[in-house]
């Protein structure tokens, strides 16, 4: 189950999402955040993008600068066709019977 994010969140992933996909990979420091959405205080930056990790949105490294990193949802797994057999149930095994 995913937590909905509050709009503030939303706007902060969002810019740091055009951040690294305009910045070859490289991602926005909090004061550049706090810049760019006109907020008042890194603090602010910092309690959002905590939330963000911990609802699995965003990676960070602590310590180091420019260490937010996107997570990406996994995709649905694909089934292959033992997948498939399984999930219809078994094939019965073939037996000979006699010829009356």
């Amino acid at each position: 189950m995913r937590m909905t994010l509050t709009k503030r969140q939303a706007d902060v992933l969002a810019f740091i999402t055009d951040y690294i996909s305009d910045n070859g990979g490289i991602s926005p420091t909090y004061e550049e955040v706090r810049v760019g959405l006109g907020l008042n205080s890194k603090s602010m930056v910092m309690r959002d993008v905590e939330a963000l990790v911990a609802r699995g949105r965003l990676r960070h490294a602590a310590g180091c600068w420019r260490s937010l990193a996107l997570v990406t949802p996994a995709a649905p797994k694909r089934l292959t066709t033992v997948d498939a057999l399984i999930m219809v149930g078994s094939i019965g095994r073939y037996e000979s019977r006699p010829r009356p």
